[in-house]
């Protein structure tokens, strides 16, 4: 699956002493990161970002491979979506999300590389059928 995702990481001044702040800025239907709010210090939820877990031997990189494996694996063990709490009909729900849909009453803008690579999965598929 291919995502566009604006990630933002603020409040370097006490790295590598404290996490940095990172906030995914698009908004996802994930149980593990919240909607985007300009007041909040953080929307995602993630051990190695965590003050009581985070150790000065964390360097950028690894603050990003960590949100990034979200996607990979989901924590639905330790939610900050309260709109995303279950892994029912989860894949689902995050199709229709990434569509642009409403979810749980929420609406969603479509996001535009998931749009792009299913127009063109969809464009490639209907090649092959005409080919055979």
């Amino acid at each position: 699956m291919f995502l566009i995702l604006q990630i933002w990481v603020e409040d370097v001044s006490r790295w590598p002493q404290d996490p940095p702040v990172v906030r995914c800025l698009t908004n996802i239907y994930h149980p593990n990161i919240d909607q985007f709010d300009e007041t909040d210090s953080s929307n995602i939820c993630v051990n190695v970002l965590d003050l009581c877990t985070w150790t000065s031997h964390c360097d950028l990189e690894t603050c990003i491979q960590a949100v990034l494996f979200l996607f990979y694996e989901p924590n639905f063990d330790d939610v900050l979506s309260l709109v995303c709490c279950s892994d029912e009909n989860f894949q689902e729900l995050v199709q229709e999300s990434l569509r642009g849909g409403v979810v749980d009453g929420i609406p969603y803008q479509p996001n535009e590389g998931w749009m792009k690579r299913k127009l063109f999965k969809e464009k490639s598929d209907q090649e092959n059928e005409t080919a055979s």
